[in-house]
């Protein structure tokens, strides 16, 4: 028996189960299309799995598939997660099974793309809990790893990119997945690192906006007055606030000087803003 045929046998008992008939729908039809896919790799299944991000979004889909560890083990959860990243992470194979089966050329694309993207979802989901890979492989060893490994191998390369993705070592990667002949893979590292440059920029301004609330608290003033004292305007703090806006450096320095001043004093003595002042915006 082959091991795709070995994890159709457990999935299959898993659809048999009591705890399988309780998920909800798409949860269900997520799991169930994902068998289907493990065990053939026929094309209605990618043309499913198509259907289902369409509706639920890739983030959504990857989250579903998590729900089989439950049902699975974490062994077989792991080596069906494999399979899964096998079939659909070779956009080129996908395509061609479905318009050998009559699926026209642009619809084909469509379905291949979505499963593709599907697969960095996949991997990349609780990647900030994996172990990183410490030692680079040569090229040799990577383009076994990229052929022959398994899901956990993948996620530890990964893991790297994830956490600290300015580090050169992600663009090492990429240039590991082209000296090994796989110019697909060193695409996608290079797209995984920007996807979570963007990521982590948010993250940075989230936690700048954070800390200006935290300054302006600290500082025992209004926001108007607050804003006077540093020299803005009320509605550029507001921005500054609520993260729409990252202030430079020079006023992001100001603000935590500011605040350090005010708390200091005697709340009877905090300023508030001159009559008719009008701030130099920055």
């Amino acid at each position: 028996m082959s091991d795709r045929e070995a994890l159709a046998e457990v999935l299959d008992e898993a659809r048999r189960s009591a705890r399988w008939r309780r998920l909800p729908m798409v949860h269900a039809d997520t799991l169930a299309t994902t068998a289907d896919l493990v065990a053939t790799g026929a094309p209605e299944s990618y043309a499913g799995l198509h259907r289902l991000i369409s509706d639920h979004g890739h983030q959504r889909i990857a989250l579903f598939q998590g729900w089989l560890r439950g049902l699975l083990g974490d062994h077989a959860h792991a080596r069906v997660e494999t399979a899964l990243i096998y079939r659909i992470g070779d956009e080129e194979h996908v395509r061609g099974r479905l318009t050998a089966a009559g699926t026209d050329d642009s619809a084909a694309t469509d379905i291949a793309a979505n499963c593709y993207s599907l697969m960095f979802w996949l991997l990349l989901r609780d990647i900030e809990l994996v172990t990183p890979l410490t030692d680079l492989p040569d090229p040799d060893g990577f383009h076994d790893l990229i052929r022959r490994g398994t899901v956990e191998q993948w996620r530890a390369a990964l893991a790297p990119v994830a956490a600290h993705p300015w580090d050169p070592r992600g663009e090492e990667l990429a240039a590991l997945a082209d000296d090994a002949g796989l110019p697909v893979v060193a695409d996608s590292l290079r797209a995984c690192q920007r996807v979570y440059q963007l990521l982590r920029e948010d993250d940075e301004r989230r936690a700048v906006a954070d800390e200006i609330r935290r300054r302006v608290k600290l500082s025992g003033l209004t926001q108007k007055a607050f804003a006077a004292y540093v020299g803005t305007s009320p509605s550029r703090l507001s921005t500054y606030v609520s993260g729409r806006v990252t202030p430079s450096a020079a006023m992001l320095l100001r603000i935590q000087r500011a605040s350090e001043v005010l708390a200091a004093r005697d709340p009877a003595q905090l300023p508030g803003p001159p009559e008719g002042y009008r701030p130099h915006i920055q």
